[in-house]
C-alpha cells in the first residue's frame, strides 16, 4: 500500500498493480476526478488474496483512512469484500439490525450464522443449488445487487459506503430463486438482504434505496421489494483470520 502512493519508487508498483481511471463527467471539471482500480481481474485476485496475509491492524488502518478519499473507494471496497468472503462461510455470531423507514432505528439483534459446507460460484441464478449448504458467490464482479447468497433466505451486499443503492429487479430475481425454500413459512419465510459493513458504519447505517431499470432511485411505495427486508450486518475486521503469510505471490 505504501508503494502505490510512492511515485518515485523504482519498482513502479502503481503501473503493475493499479491504474488511475478518470471519471468521464461532462462540463469544465471533466477528468478532474479519478478513481483507483486494479489493472485486471487476475491482478485483483492475486492482490486481494495476498492482502489477507497482512496484519489486521495495517488493513484496518488502510480501510479507515481510505474511506475519506473517493479515488480509493473502489480499491478499499474490493479488499473489504474479499475479507468478508473469507469470514462469512465460516459462520459465527454477528451484530445485525433491521433497516426500517423513519428516524427511529430498530433494536440490535444477534445473528448466529451457521458454517457453510463450501464456497461455490455461479454464473446464473438457476445454477444455485438450494439444497446445498454452500456460500454462493457470483462469478461476475459487476453484479448490480448482491455479492453472495446463502440459502435458505440470505442475500449479502458487501460495502464500505454509507449509501449503496441496489438494483430492484436483481433483488427480485434473487428472492424468486430462494422462494422454494421460503414458501415453507416459519423463520425462513422472510428473505433478508444484508448490507455487510465495517463496524464503524454499523450504528448509523440507514435503509438503502432500490434502483429501477433506468438506474434511477425508486420513490414512495416503489422503493420496496415484496417479501424482502433489509438488514445491516457489522463485521469486525480485527476478528478475521489472515491466510498463510508464507505463501509467495508474483505479478
Amino acid at each position: 500500500m505504501q508503494l502505490i502512493s510512492d511515485s518515485g519508487n523504482p519498482n513502479l508498483t502503481s503501473h503493475k498493480v493499479v491504474q488511475i481511471i478518470p471519471l468521464t463527467e461532462e462540463g469544465p471539471t471533466r477528468y478532474y476526478r479519478l478513481k483507483l482500480d486494479f489493472v485486471s481481474p487476475e491482478v485483483e485476485r492475486i492482490v486481494k488474496t495476498h492482502m489477507t496475509a497482512l496484519q489486521e491492524a495495517d488493513l484496518l488502518s488502510f480501510l479507515n483512512r481510505s474511506a475519506q478519499f473517493t479515488s480509493f473507494a473502489t480499491f478499499a471496497g474490493a479488499l473489504f469484500e474479499q475479507r468478508v468472503h473469507n469470514i462469512l462461510p465460516k459462520g459465527g455470531k454477528f451484530k445485525i439490525r433491521k433497516l426500517i423507514p423513519g428516524p427511529v432505528p430498530a433494536e440490535n439483534e444477534l445473528l448466529e450464522l451457521k458454517k457453510s459446507s463450501m464456497t461455490a460460484t455461479f454464473d446464473k441464478l438457476e445454477d444455485v443449488i438450494l439444497q446445498r449448504n454452500a456460500y454462493w458467490v457470483p462469478v461476475s464482479k459487476t453484479n448490480e445487487a448482491f455479492d453472495s447468497l446463502k440459502p435458505p433466505n440470505m442475500i449479502f451486499q458487501i460495502t464500505i459506503a454509507n449509501k449503496h443503492s441496489v438494483s430492484k429487479i436483481h433483488i427480485m430475481n434473487a428472492a424468486e430463486t430462494l422462494c422454494p425454500l421460503r414458501d415453507g413459512g416459519g423463520e425462513n419465510h422472510e428473505i433478508r438482504l444484508y448490507f455487510v459493513v465495517p463496524m464503524r458504519l454499523f450504528k448509523a447505517y440507514k435503509r438503502q434505496s432500490y434502483l429501477n431499470d433506468k438506474n434511477r432511485v425508486e420513490t414512495g411505495k416503489n422503493n420496496h421489494v415484496a417479501g424482502v427486508e433489509q438488514y445491516v450486518l457489522g463485521v469486525k475486521l480485527e476478528a478475521l483470520e489472515p491466510l498463510n503469510p508464507k505463501k509467495r505471490w508474483s505479478l
